[in-house]
């Protein structure tokens, strides 16, 4: 409209949307441009009236919508994160517009998914934010991704979930030793759902209920290195029989502990000896077979076989308990069993 000298009034139906203020114009100016930023998603009017005849007034019409390629996903906290099913990263989506500009209302469908863990349905807060919650308790690192009306977003967003605090030793022996023979046990520190945990500093002790004073590794430390897992290689010797307990627990914690059961022989030695050396032909020979163990328990038991090369010559029963001698309190013992051969 040539020279037109009116002052102009915008309204909106966009809530959010900052409107210029009211504007005269001048007889030489002709048209004026003024900027303006729709907020809130979906249809939103934008009207300009004369300040003094109402009637002289023009109304548009703008289509608000998320962009899905300029709003974004973010994470807090996104490192370091506990596994243990309850602390929880706050995942949010940003409405932006197509210029990368924060909406500040809601309006639409935002779903999220994860490849690790899990989500809570997204909540709409009607700011032009939407949240979920993220747990996990098992280690990994969770990539979250998002649409918008069904389109895919291109921000997405990583959490690190770590292990928790330590709850347990995972105590790994063998299920079977031999008295004075050395072996090797691995500790293994796990937080309460089971994941290992790589940090661990702690210091750790042992103690058994072998009876017979056994060799155990002295405390320990773990150390970075060791990332939660440690091997005392050859650092237990058991002495007694039976199913012995093996435990290990921490200094500090004496609540985090873990055991193995090991099943203990007796290790034996065999010496045979002979009552006429050398042997004389056609003269007798006695021999004797003489088995020893140094494991405290009970009187050995079972058989002692006589062979000549592959042949078996004779078979007898070491002494049982009720044929044994009575046991003196020496740590080593023996069975003896004798064979006459002509």
């Amino acid at each position: 409209m040539p020279c037109y000298i009116g002052t102009v009034h915008f309204t909106s139906s966009d809530p959010a949307l900052a409107l210029p203020a009211d504007y005269t114009f001048t007889v030489s100016e002709g048209p004026h441009t003024f900027s303006l930023t729709p907020r809130t998603p979906g249809p939103q009017s934008v009207t300009v009236t004369d300040t003094v005849t109402g009637t002289i007034l023009s109304t548009i019409v703008i289509n608000v919508s998320a962009s899905p390629t300029q709003s974004t996903i973010t994470a807090n906290p996104s490192t370091n994160l506990a596994a243990n099913g309850s602390a929880a990263s706050t995942i949010t989506v940003q409405y932006k517009d197509v210029n990368g500009v924060n909406l500040t209302s809601g309006g639409g469908t935002v779903t999220l998914s994860t490849t690790h863990g899990t989500l809570t349905t997204p909540v709409n807060h009607n700011d032009g934010t939407w949240t979920a919650s993220l747990t996990a308790t098992q280690l990994g690192t969770a990539t979250i991704s998002g649409t918008i009306d069904g389109v895919a977003m291109t921000s997405t967003a990583t959490v690190q979930f770590v292990a928790g605090a330590p709850a347990a030793f995972i105590l790994s022996a063998p299920a079977n030793a031999s008295t004075g023979v050395p072996f090797s046990v691995t500790v293994t520190a796990k937080d309460a759902n089971d994941n290992t945990i790589d940090g661990y500093n702690g210091t750790v002790f042992f103690v058994s209920n072998d009876s017979a004073s056994p060799t155990l590794p002295a405390d320990y430390t773990f150390v970075a290195g060791d990332h939660g897992v440690h091997t005392f290689t050859n650092g237990v010797v058991f002495h007694s029989v039976g199913n012995l307990s093996l435990f290990v627990g921490d200094r500090a914690a004496p609540g985090i502990t873990g055991n193995a059961i090991i099943a203990v022989k007796g290790a034996t030695t065999t010496v045979v000896t002979s009552n006429v050396t050398p042997a004389r032909p056609g003269g007798n020979v006695t021999w004797t077979a003489t088995v020893s163990t140094d494991a405290a328990g009970p009187a050995m038991t079972g058989d002692v076989t006589f062979m000549d090369g592959a042949t078996t010559l004779t078979t007898t029963p070491a002494p049982g308990p009720r044929r044994s001698p009575r046991r003196s309190s020496a740590p080593r013992r023996s069975a003896e069993r004798s064979m006459a051969l002509r």
